[in-house]
């Protein structure tokens, strides 16, 4: 700042100086004189200022990026109000982060006020500035999302889709996640069927975007191999999940929770298949993976065994499946629910085909105890996974 001031004070002295020494001062002249020296004596507060409110743009981009959403949420606020004369596209952006810093600190009737102040900044945007508005709208949809209102945010992503095609340069990489957002709309409403259909254009826009052994390409596939055996396509759903699983390995390695998470899911379809060697095999990797994991749910370690014990049963393995449903109970016990009335009625099941009928009716008991206390019917509480 030193070299600066000086400079500056030459500069004036000089302005000055050649002003006095004139016989005619002409006004532009004088103006031009005043406006150098008045710019030049208020940049440092001019540069302050923008430094400050960049500043803060960037430290809320940041948090947001790490997980600090309520900081994220301090910062942007703060970038939102200095960057009121800012242009449209900076001032949407602003606010596009600020809306998904609430929306993950489920804020959402704030985070729906927040992103439609963006849209209505950029509502008359035209050109490739469009996307803009199109990932405004996707933040829409998310929002809609969490409240559950599936049509709604059916609908949005629908139009966030249809502006993003509509421009001259469309990004194929965001086509191809708003359209698996959208089949996770559908999944979530319900309608298996619809979900299947955009999943699999989801896939063939993330193998155009990403390429076909990406990892992002085989979440998209674990997800529509989830949606297809909801749907009742279960060749179809294993042959995308043993893809993506194959992917996974190979780009995120043999230990990462997308694979144990893959595994769950072909394990299912097996299943639903009639494939119980296959699916037991699958459920047994599952248990391997989480012993090598340092931390977990325990409840999901416990649903693992549950799905187990079930198949050894039905496998007539019966030993193996005693083993299971123990390792079973032995977690649920911390927390009795409906888990653990649905595991006593599988160890009910196999003491008595194991030819001991006191403990097979101690344990019957049991489950109809715990029925009766949790005031619900019997019902396999565990397979209700989600995608």
């Amino acid at each position: 700042m030193g070299p600066y001031r000086t400079i500056l004070i030459v500069v004036t002295v000089l302005s000055f100086l050649s002003v006095a020494g004139m016989r005619e001062i002409r006004i532009p002249l004088l103006l031009a004189i005043t406006f150098i020296n008045v710019f030049g004596w208020s940049w440092p507060f001019v540069d302050k200022w923008i430094k400050r409110r960049n500043r803060l743009t960037n430290e809320g981009e940041q948090e947001l990026k790490v997980g600090n959403y309520s900081e994220a949420e301090r910062a942007l606020t703060l970038a939102a109000a200095e960057n009121r004369g800012a242009g449209p596209g900076k001032r949407a952006s602003i606010l596009r982060n600020l809306a998904e810093s609430q929306r993950k600190q489920s804020k959402l009737a704030e985070a729906e006020r927040t992103i439609r102040q963006a849209m209505e900044i950029l509502s008359d945007s035209t050109g490739q500035s469009r996307s803009q508005y199109a990932e405004c709208l996707e933040t829409l949809a998310d929002v809609y999302r969490d409240q559950g209102n599936y049509p709604q945010a059916q609908t949005i992503l629908q139009e966030s889709l249809a502006v993003e095609e509509a421009l001259s340069k469309p990004d194929g990489g965001l086509l191809a996640k708003r359209r698996q957002k959208l089949a996770l709309a559908y999944h979530d409403a319900g309608d298996h069927a619809a979900a299947s259909a955009h999943f699999v254009r989801a896939l063939e826009l993330h193998e155009q975007a990403f390429g076909p052994d990406h990892a992002e390409t085989g979440r998209v596939l674990t997800e529509a191999g989830a949606a297809l055996q909801k749907a009742g396509d279960h060749v179809e759903a294993l042959r995308n999940l043993e893809r993506a699983l194959q992917i996974q390995e190979k780009t995120l390695g043999g230990d990462s929770p997308e694979v144990t998470r893959g595994l769950y899911h072909l394990a299912l379809a097996y299943e639903d298949s009639g494939k119980l060697d296959q699916a037991a095999a699958q459920y047994e990797r599952i248990l391997l993976l989480r012993q090598r994991q340092v931390s977990g749910n325990e409840l999901e370690l416990a649903e693992v065994f549950f799905y187990l014990s079930r198949l050894y049963l039905m496998l007539g393995r019966l030993a193996r499946a005693e083993e299971v449903a123990q390792s079973a109970i032995l977690i649920m016990e911390r927390k009795p629910g409906p888990e653990l009335a649905s595991t006593m009625e599988i160890m009910a099941k196999i003491y008595a085909r194991s030819d001991r009928p006191k403990e097979a009716a101690a344990a019957n008991e049991r489950a109809r105890s715990l029925w009766n206390s949790l005031g619900g019917d019997p019902h396999d509480p565990m397979r209700q996974a989600s995608v």
